[in-house]
């Protein structure tokens, strides 16, 4: 087939939206289908709504790992366009002309910058305004919509606007039985909704001992892999740290990926303590060797889509510790491979952790089982029913 993923940001800018879709866009090409990324971002995230609508990068071409790459970036009067959708796509009298107004700036330009195709697939949520291009070029082309959002319901992703978009779609992919229904409830037609997962690829081959020397570790180890924001727990974690040091003074905190939130005066004071490593973002291979260092995988988020983290931990047979929110209430109890810790608080937390550090049986048993259930989310057989869902829309279309 000949694809086309639409994504506001894209690899090399870090996030599990990117990653999803450069690690599906891979897959794909891999067996043997036609696969252009169009995006508007490759070289920073945006910090605020308004540079996220407004913002432009130049226009770039290339290839990699076998995917075209298509960067687009209006000027002239299509850039102005783009200037009052801020302000507009927050009122829902004046979302049509949001709408419109991001559709006159891009929507030609990603047309443009793709050959023949077969399906539009969107990777994203209705607010981020890309997908209502990508939607018309889906309907100008007459190929299926397909969307796949990694929503964050009550944080991200579930407004009035995001919905006016998944009402439109031929077809969502979501990562969970929880978000079909959330689909469902907000008035898409359930026939439309299918659960697929995502892929989690085999990494490198990590070395512990390598991760454990380079930061001095000898001792219990806690990871953190995610954004430094606080909704992903990052600050929960840093608070967390002292009352687990009160039970295990030499247990060691290892927080890795790009910074977001400015930590508390509270929070950084821990950060600061010699048990406390910020790595800030590392290469695939140090990612690999941190996983197969650590004892525990800990990132206690508000809000999950999927959680491919937890999953790259389970393939090391690592356990994980996480909040119990429904996403994760399906995937890591369902695992079991780890432990869901009911209020977000830190001496929850910090009890979660105790116990789990404290009992290395558990741990290899969750860790097993998580191994076992993380193989049946291969990106082989995700990306097989992704084209299925691609060929099944085509043949409703």
């Amino acid at each position: 087939m000949n694809i086309a993923i639409v994504t506001t940001c894209y690899w090399p800018i870090v996030g599990g939206q990117m990653i999803y879709a450069r690690d599906l866009a891979r897959e794909l090409a891999r067996q043997g289908h036609e696969v252009t990324v169009v995006t508007r971002f490759t070289k920073k995230l945006a910090r605020t709504t308004w540079e996220s609508l407004s913002g432009v990068e130049d226009d770039a071409s290339y290839d990699e790992d076998g995917v075209h790459v298509r960067v687009v970036g209006p000027r002239g009067l299509r850039r102005a366009a783009l200037l009052p959708v801020h302000r507009l796509h927050y009122y829902k009298s004046t979302e049509p002309v949001a709408i419109r107004l991001f559709q006159y700036a891009l929507v030609n330009a990603i047309d443009r910058s793709l050959g023949r195709c077969d399906v539009v697939h969107f990777n994203g949520v209705g607010r981020e305004m890309l997908g209502f291009c990508a939607e018309a070029v889906a309907r100008r082309r007459g190929v299926p919509f397909v969307l796949t959002t990694h929503m964050h319901p009550g944080t991200w992703g579930d407004s009035r606007l995001d919905f006016r978009l998944y009402c439109r779609a031929d077809r969502i992919l979501a990562h969970t039985h929880w978000e079909r229904e959330i689909y469902i409830a907000g008035g898409v037609d359930a026939a439309r909704v299918s659960v697929v997962g995502i892929g989690v690829p085999q990494g490198p081959e990590g070395d512990g001992a390598r991760a454990r020397a380079k930061y001095s570790i000898d001792g219990p180890m806690v990871l953190f892999v995610a954004r430094k924001a606080h909704y992903k727990g990052y600050g929960l974690l840093a608070e967390s740290a002292p009352i687990v040091w009160e039970s295990i003074p030499d247990a060691r905190f290892v927080f890795v990926g790009p910074d977001q939130d400015e930590p508390t005066s509270a929070q950084s004071r821990v950060l600061q303590d010699w048990r406390a490593v910020e790595t800030g973002i590392v290469s695939d291979q140090e990612r690999e060797d941190l996983y197969a260092a650590c004892d525990i995988l800990c990132v206690p988020s508000l809000a999950e889509s999927f959680g491919l983290i937890y999953f790259e931990a389970w393939r090391h047979g690592k356990p994980v510790v996480a909040l119990d929110i429904p996403p994760l209430r399906e995937l890591i109890g369902g695992a079991p491979g780890g432990v869901l810790v009911q209020t977000p608080e830190p001496t929850s937390l910090a009890a979660a952790l105790v116990t789990l550090l404290l009992d290395r049986s558990q741990q290899r048993s969750m860790g097993d089982a998580g191994r076992r259930f993380a193989a049946s989310f291969v990106p082989e057989l995700i990306a097989a029913k992704v084209v299925a869902q691609y060929e099944e829309s085509s043949r409703r279309a």
